[in-house]
């Protein structure tokens, strides 16, 4: 199968899921399937990118900027049209940001677009992403908590499939035991302990723990 992956800028630098999307790609290379990674900005994975994928395609945006209305189409028409021309069997969008060019293009080539449910919906949904959404053949969450957030906002629930992210067991390994974990970070084995891996985002919900925290630890009023 020939599919066109939609990315913005492939950086290890920039979180988790532009990670994730590169296990994704290189996982259906394996299988045999042909990568065309569509991209807006260069980053450290790119050079990663080349050995797998069939062709790496720069693009200027995914968006129409109505603020800049034709500076916006004298970028997006273009790369609509050179896209149009490469084989496909579906377009991948990694986010529902891209989905309105995702589903665009998917229309133009007349093959099924599938974007992948990684964040909540914002509020409200811009009339792109409304566009690009309903458009979307299938949708893929990475949690049910995100399937029923998509659900609720009117999306069908038999659209969306449940796909949890993986894991890179080269790169990602359990430890052996607790007790050895705490023995080599130098934690009590009876220490209550939080971890938390991720970048410093309000939609994380760091501040709700340190909150959570500051409470039990305010004496308690009878």
């Amino acid at each position: 199968m020939n599919i066109i992956v939609l990315e913005n800028q492939p950086s290890s630098r920039r979180g988790g899921q532009e990670l994730s999307l590169f296990d994704v790609c290189r996982g259906l290379a394996k299988k045999g399937h042909s990568i065309t990674l569509l991209y807006i900005a260069t980053g450290n994975l790119l050079d990663q990118y080349a050995p797998f994928c069939s062709e790496l395609v720069k693009v200027d945006n995914y968006r129409f900027n109505s603020k800049l209305p034709l500076q916006s189409l004298s970028t997006l028409l273009p790369d609509l049209w050179t896209t149009a021309f490469k084989k496909a069997d579906v377009v991948y969008s990694n986010q529902y940001h891209d989905s309105f060019f995702g589903c665009t293009l998917a229309r133009l080539k007349r093959i099924p677009f599938v974007c992948h449910l990684r964040l909540p919906p914002p509020s409200p949904l811009g009339w792109q992403w409304q566009i690009g959404m309903k458009g979307a053949s299938r949708l893929i969450a990475v949690s049910d908590h995100t399937k029923q957030e998509w659900h609720q906002l009117g999306y069908s629930a038999n659209a969306i499939d449940i796909v949890y992210n993986g894991i890179n067991e080269a790169i990602f390994s359990p430890a052996l035991s607790v007790s050895s974990a705490r023995k080599r970070l130098g934690l009590p084995v009876d220490q209550f302990v939080v971890s938390y891996v991720g970048r410093l985002d309000r939609h994380k919900g760091i501040e709700t723990l340190i909150k959570g925290f500051a409470q039990l630890n305010q004496p308690q009023v009878c």
